[in-house]
Parts: C-alpha cells; structure tokens; sequence
C-alpha cells in the first residue's frame, strides 16, 4: 500500500487585473476519478491545501453534463471510388 498525496488549492476566487474577482476551486472530476481508483487500489490517499483550508469545489465542474450538439456529418463533394471512402467518414 502506498501513500499518496493529493495537493489541492485552497483558493476559491481570482482577483483579475480589473480588480474583480471570478470564483474557482478544484475540478471535481480531476480529484474524484484518481481518489477512488487509488483508493480501490488500497492506496492511502492523504489530501492537503495551503494553510491546511478545506479545499474549495470549483462549482462548475458539480453541474449536469450538458448533451453534446448534434451537428450533420460532412459529405463528400462528389461519390468516392469504389472500396475508397470519404475521409470525413
């Protein structure tokens, strides 16, 4: 078993060049995945931040997939030779 350790920021918002501040924090996906395949693995995973905080969730990464567009498929612009197909295929 060994230990693993997963450095994580405890920042929870920019401060931009304008002075406003936009919110941030870790990508859930980017900590989840690794901790429970490491976990699975019977890793020890030991989880830190600058100044000990609780590492902040960046909300964004908590929010429902959104469905991919659909977009057409290209066509070729004239038929394709027998047993050659289009490379957009």
């Amino acid at each position: 078993m060994a230990r693993i350790l997963f450095l994580m920021t405890g920042a929870d918002r920019w401060t931009l060049n304008d002075g406003t501040t936009h919110p941030t924090g870790y990508w859930a996906e980017e900590a989840v995945v690794p901790y429970e395949a490491f976990t699975a693995a019977g890793h020890q995973v030991v989880v830190a931040t600058p100044g000990g905080v609780v590492p902040p969730v960046d909300e964004g990464s908590l929010a429902p997939p959104r469905p991919a567009a659909r977009r057409p498929r290209p066509t070729c612009a004239r038929p394709s030779p027998p047993r050659q197909r289009c490379r957009h295929r």
